[in-house]
């Protein structure tokens, strides 16, 4: 079935990042193997940063707080690198993040925000009939977008939570409940993925 890329933009200033003559390619471009995840973003037991992924990241205060100034525009990943894929046991699509295009067309890095912001706005992508329809999990992603629009009318009154309901199933409900973002881990056998770990 057809990915869809998400581009989340922050203005950032352009690196080139690190070469080797074995790593895999993309056209003439060369996709350095992702060895590490920013401390902020990475997976570990008691996680530095959990939040709701249901919400626009631009208006939550816990990531206000924990973000320190100049955080957001760090590379998410080291090596710095164009662009991932972020993939989940709970869907069956890739998520592929790519960096803010620098002005002067260089190639620049995914950074914290990209990967906040992209996460954020992949997951609000309508789920198509098809979709839902090869879904093995259909009765639990149902229960998690009532439930996900039941909370919208508690935070935001009843005229929203219709909103939420008339737009239908997004891709975020396919997590079933699981909203509390936990951290990124490096996938051995691909260069490029990271595993996204959710909870309730």
């Amino acid at each position: 079935m057809a990915r869809r890329t998400v581009r989340f933009s922050t203005e950032l200033t352009a690196i080139s990042p690190p070469t080797a003559p074995d790593l895999p390619t993309k056209g003439d471009e060369i996709i350095p193997k992702i060895e590490d995840v920013h401390d902020i973003l990475k997976f570990k037991s008691h996680p530095h940063l959990t939040f709701d992924v249901s919400k626009d990241p631009a208006t939550v205060r816990l990531l206000s707080e924990a973000l320190a100034d100049g955080m957001r525009g760090e590379a998410a990943t080291t090596p710095a690198v164009p662009y991932v894929k972020l993939v989940s046991k709970f869907l069956p699509w890739e998520i592929e993040i790519h960096s803010s295009s620098s002005p002067d067309g260089q190639h620049s890095f995914v950074s914290v925000a990209d990967v906040l912001g992209g996460l954020y706005c992949a997951l609000r992508i309508q789920v198509t009939n098809g979709e839902f329809s090869e879904c093995d999990k259909q009765e639990d992603v149902t229960a998690a977008f009532k439930e996900r629009c039941r909370l919208v009318g508690v935070e935001q009154g009843d005229e929203a939570a219709e909103s939420q309901r008339r737009k239908g199933i997004r891709r975020v409900d396919f997590l079933r409940g699981n909203l509390k973002f936990c951290g990124l881990t490096a996938v051995a056998q691909s260069p490029r993925q990271l595993k996204f770990s959710v909870m309730k």
